[in-house]
């Protein structure tokens, strides 16, 4: 698709982002490869450099906090929640930004493994957060590990909401539309579902049960699913102009 060249970025500075290894005879898993190892040079060492200092953050933190469990994991889930805004920041903003987006666009490389390159390296940055920091501050969480991992799958989907909408919508609106979704989302929850409602009695009993959590994890990890896919159709149908902020 061509570019337009009032958008194009200089070609010195895309030069840095450009995956040269990828061809037209390359697999999808080649190219994926390539773009995961652009994606890591580009932004590991912020990445890692984030992560620690949001476990140091946590650390620290919980030395001031109540020692109980429920003020605890209520803090690092938070922190984590904020960090997967920086991961899609990092991965989607950044590179709208810089114009990487529209000169992959030149190249021979398919859109959706495009998109999949961005969901699995902002997973694989949720993931390693989550383990690491709820292991470290949380530790108490891994004995509950249904609830652990509807906590994980809440993460990824709402880091695959942040890596949706940014991708789909320029700047403030790329930022704050994940953010005003859960917000809504919880408005509502607290009206139909308060202390001591019939609603709030009936889900705590299904959570309580074997099957509770698994079915939440999995509905979670569909709606996941679906994100993904919807940013696959919307990116193979964009113009490059859609790309560039």
């Amino acid at each position: 698709m061509p570019v337009n060249s009032a958008h194009a970025c200089d070609r010195a500075k895309c030069d840095v982002h450009r995956p040269r290894s990828v061809s037209t005879k390359s697999p999808p898993w080649h190219q994926l490869r390539i773009l995961l190892a652009k994606d890591l040079y580009l932004h590991g060492k912020t990445g890692v450099a984030t992560l620690a200092g949001a476990l140091l953050f946590c650390e620290v933190s919980n030395r001031i906090i109540s020692s109980g469990i429920g003020p605890r994991l209520t803090f690092v889930v938070n922190v984590n929640f904020l960090l997967t805004l920086v991961w899609s920041e990092l991965l989607v903003t950044r590179e709208r930004t810089t114009g990487t987006f529209s000169w992959l666009r030149t190249l021979p490389v398919d859109d959706r493994t495009v998109v999949a390159s961005k969901f699995i390296g902002g997973s694989a940055w949720c993931v390693a957060c989550w383990i690491l920091s709820s292991g470290l501050s949380a530790p108490e969480l891994w004995h509950r590990l249904g609830t652990w991992f509807v906590l994980q799958a809440t993460l990824l989907t709402f880091g695959a909401l942040s890596l949706a909408s940014k991708w789909r919508f320029p700047n403030n609106l790329g930022h704050l539309l994940p953010v005003g979704m859960v917000a809504v989302l919880l408005g509502v929850v607290v009206a139909i579902a308060g202390d001591g409602t019939p609603t709030r009695i009936l889900w705590s009993s299904l959570w309580d049960t074997s099957f509770g959590r698994p079915i939440l994890t999995a509905a979670l990890l569909v709606l996941y699913a679906l994100i993904l896919g919807g940013t696959v159709w919307w990116v193979s149908h964009a113009d490059t102009e859609q790309f560039i902020d």
